[in-house]
């Protein structure tokens, strides 16, 4: 692709697609995505634009499931972010990192390197991936670490609650954090 514009368009609309395949149960058909966006990174010079499409690849490996090509795209993205200092980079990848598996350097890379809104977005995004994988006390750990009158927190444990299912004691008990942080951040949303 020779216009980077139509690069990153593409990479965003393939790491979707592979995270709904993924998310189906198609794990195979989600690498086979994801490897349709590997070519773009050799074509790609502009490092915004290489960052960019970097964070999209590792996603839809992650979705894929193959963890370590995505925890290496990873490190490729911090090295381009820090260079760059984008802030909104480093996010996504965050984000990707959790989605590849790697919570506990998510939310290293969290402490270290995001901070103010984005700190509760990456958080509240590792606490719905911990839920998604079952692992719902870490999640809940997670979610009491976003500050309590933060939108985030609602939507962490929001997600949390949908992870685990309707009548589950963990549920109702996310569905209650929940209503606590929108009371506390003034939300009008009831529960």
């Amino acid at each position: 692709v020779s216009d980077i514009n139509a690069a990153i368009a593409f990479a965003l609309a393939a790491s979707i697609i592979a995270d709904l395949q993924g998310r189906a149960g198609y794990p195979a058909a989600a690498e086979v995505t994801a490897m349709a966006i590997d070519p773009l990174l050799e074509g790609t010079e502009d490092d915004p634009a290489r960052a960019i499409i970097t964070v999209y690849a590792a996603r839809a490996h992650a979705a894929g499931g193959s963890d370590t090509i995505a925890l290496a795209m990873v490190r490729d993205g911090f090295a381009l972010a820090d260079t760059l200092e984008k802030a909104d980079l480093t996010l996504l990848l965050v984000v990707a990192q959790a989605e590849a598996g790697d919570v506990a350097g998510a939310l290293d890379n969290v402490d270290r390197r995001v901070d103010g809104l984005r700190r509760m977005v990456a958080l509240a995004v590792i606490a719905r991936t911990q839920a998604e994988a079952g692992d719902i006390a870490g999640a809940m750990k997670t979610g009491a670490l976003i500050a309590e009158d933060d939108i985030s927190r609602i939507q962490a444990h929001i997600d949390i609650a949908l992870a685990v299912g309707a009548g589950d004691d963990a549920a109702e008990t996310a569905i209650g954090l929940a209503s606590e942080a929108a009371d506390r951040s003034g939300s009008s949303i009831d529960f």
